[in-house]
């Protein structure tokens, strides 16, 4: 706020405006009925442009995934890299899937299965190991169980 000599307070936009500055840079003169000089005025034309030319990119960038994404399904391909064949019941392949799983648990922060198998926990839910083994007891039958196909285990 700035303080004119009648004591009552304007902002300082109102006050360059005013005495005749362009209340943006404070630099140039007005001329006429203008509320910036052609200089600010020309930058607040380009950040608009700039704005409006953002928002036809990105509608354009969302249509043409969604089409990418459309023929690859169509085609039978991974609709992530489009180079190999999908899994059965899924719609990417495996490595595409590893790197996302990988990509995201760096970012949430969540340990990987390796990092359990080092820190002496379950390979699969990260509880304590069976001595000698990289699983629990509960994982370990398991496994046997579907190794050998023994249901007393």
């Amino acid at each position: 706020m700035t303080s004119t000599s009648g004591g009552k307070h304007i902002s300082d936009w109102e006050f360059y405006q005013g005495i005749g500055i362009c209340p943006r840079c404070r630099k140039n003169k007005l001329y006429g009925s203008e509320k910036q000089c052609p200089g600010c005025s020309a930058d607040m034309y380009v950040s608009v442009m700039r704005n409006r030319e953002k928002e036809h990119y990105n509608q354009t960038h969302r249509e043409w995934g969604r089409k990418t994404y459309q023929d690859r399904k169509e085609k039978g391909i991974c609709t992530r890299c489009g180079k190999r064949k999908p899994d059965n019941g899924f719609l990417t392949c495996g490595i595409c899937r590893k790197k996302g799983r990988d990509y995201r648990y760096a970012r949430e922060g969540k340990p990987g299965r390796m990092e359990h198998v080092i820190n002496g926990l379950c390979y699969f839910c990260g509880n304590p190991v069976k001595k000698g083994y990289k699983v629990c007891e509960k994982h370990y039958r398991m496994c046997v169980k579907n190794c050998t196909g023994r249901q007393d285990v």
